[in-house]
């Protein structure tokens, strides 16, 4: 299995089948977690994941 270290981390995307309710109640309580640490955190449906490259 491969493992990042967290000081690489500077984004997370929260998706679900529908992209309502808990993935938006993940994603605001992770983002408040990880403010201190700059990491950007969003929630998206899973149709709408877009594919680019990662930082």
């Amino acid at each position: 299995m491969t493992s990042i270290s967290g000081a690489k981390v500077k984004r997370l995307v929260i998706a679900c089948e529908a992209g309502m309710g808990s993935s938006v109640m993940i994603a605001k309580q992770l983002a408040k977690t990880l403010k201190d640490h700059d990491v950007v955190v969003t929630h998206s449906p899973v149709n709408q994941l877009e594919d680019e490259n990662p930082d």
